[in-house]
């Protein structure tokens, strides 16, 4: 009676099982070895390879061969078209992993000159250099606006290349304010404006005390941080009370007090008021020194 013989790659049957009538392995199974016969007479349930041996010999060789082949690192003689090993077949000679190069570090490259130059001119130079622009500051400087006052490397450095180039700009000078009023409002808004203060005060008998009367330089003015900004400030002191007139009159010594005339005493004037010689040190308003030698009345 034949007997169910299962291929070789498919799962084993439990023991005695035999496929019913219509019955067919699963697709994914897969087909059984070329040539292999799913029922065999009992008794003749031979392995594929022992029922193939000289396929299974062949299998075999190849098998012992690429072992050989990778134990022993060479390639074998090849047998040419008539059987016999190739006299053309060369031993390959074990090679050891080649190491890798090394790399060649890159050139340097030289820091240019850019102090002075403006800012878009100096990222072009750094650029051309194969070098990058760095940090940037500005800072105030009578300088135009954008011009280079500082580099962070210093000119002909070497240094890799895309290495960065820090930069100090100019910028405006700050303006400084116009200041009016108080005192003590005027400094503090100069100071804050980053100036420093002198003062000066100016006395006059009128006035509103305390208050700028002029600064230097003027409002507007672009200056330097933390120069000096002058202010003068008004001092009103009242003028001091006239003190009342000397009873004399002007242009004599000694006095004469004040009269609508003055005639030389023992002469023929008529006064009202006399007096004897009199030095003139004025005007003369009484007409005493007639010729003139400074001394009236002397006659």
């Amino acid at each position: 009676m034949p007997k169910y013989n299962p291929p070789p790659n498919w799962p084993a049957p439990p023991p005695g099982w035999t496929p019913p009538d219509g019955w067919k392995a699963p697709n994914e199974w897969g087909p059984p070895p070329k040539g292999w016969k799913l029922w065999v007479p009992a008794g003749d349930e031979r392995s594929w390879f022992a029922r193939n041996k000289r396929l299974s010999v062949i299998l075999g060789v190849l098998a012992a061969l690429l072992l050989f082949t990778v134990a022993s690192g060479r390639d074998d003689p090849v047998p040419n078209a008539t059987g016999t090993p190739s006299s053309a077949a060369s031993t390959a000679t074990p090679t050891s992993k080649p190491s890798p190069s090394p790399q060649p570090s890159p050139s340097l490259v030289s820091v240019p000159d850019v102090v002075g130059l403006g800012l878009v001119k100096a990222k072009q130079e750094l650029h051309d250099a194969g070098l990058e622009l760095g940090k940037l500051d500005r800072r105030p400087s009578s300088k135009k606006k954008g011009t280079v006052l500082k580099q962070g490397v210093a000119e002909g450095t070497e240094v890799k290349p895309d290495s960065s180039v820090p930069l100090v700009v100019g910028a405006p000078l700050p303006s400084v304010p116009t200041v009016v009023g108080p005192e003590a409002s005027a400094i503090r808004q100069l100071k804050n404006a980053g100036f420093r203060v002198e003062k000066r005060t100016e006395t006059r008998t009128t006035g509103r005390d305390g208050v700028v009367l002029s600064q230097s330089p003027a409002g507007g003015t672009r200056a330097k941080p933390n120069s000096v900004v002058g202010i003068v400030i008004l001092n009103v002191q009242p003028a001091p009370d006239k003190p009342e007139a000397d009873n004399c009159t002007p242009g004599y010594s000694p006095c004469l007090p004040p009269a609508s005339d003055y005639d030389c005493a023992g002469g023929s004037g008529n006064g009202p008021k006399y007096t004897g010689p009199v030095r003139v040190t004025g005007s003369d308003p009484y007409d005493l020194d007639r010729d003139g030698d400074g001394t009236g009345c002397d006659e």
